[in-house]
């Protein structure tokens, strides 16, 4: 389900967790590998444009998913897990010091730089690369503060 597309639902704008102690699980998979984008965890607005976030990145034109990390500027940390089409569990935290992911249960990427700095949202974004369809199946995702 893309919340970002659909404005009325993106967890209504109400931002509840913070970018220095919150946690996000999701788990989710692309339904083709080469067509879509998705964002996945945590945004103060529109995943794709947002001023700060700290959400994974699997873009299928990468080759391995990313943390993407901003204060205003976006930057990304390759993990060492390739895009495809399985689910896979993603743990994004966020902490005083450092914007985390997990993936799988294994620790990724610990990122220092271009942290957010405002409150957050939980995010779910799909975008859509080619003529076909973006779709992404979600079957969990919780968020909360530390």
């Amino acid at each position: 389900y893309d919340w970002v597309r659909d404005r009325g639902n993106e967890f209504n704008n109400k931002r509840y967790f913070s970018a220095t102690g919150s946690v996000f699980i999701g788990v989710y998979k692309k339904v083709s590998a080469s067509n879509i984008t998705p964002r996945i965890g945590f945004t103060n607005d529109d995943a794709n444009g947002a001023a700060h976030k700290s959400c994974m990145r699997g873009d299928p034109t990468y080759t391995y998913m990313q943390l993407e990390t901003s204060d205003g500027t976006a930057t990304t940390t390759d993990s060492t897990v390739a895009p495809d089409t399985a689910f896979h569990t993603i743990k994004i935290e966020n902490t005083s010091s450092s914007n985390i992911i997990s993936i799988d249960g294994g620790l990724e990427v610990s990122k220092t730089t271009n942290r957010p700095t405002s409150t957050l949202q939980p995010v779910l974004f799909v975008r859509g690369l080619a003529a076909a369809a973006a779709e992404v199946r979600c079957n969990y995702m919780e968020a909360y503060n530390t």
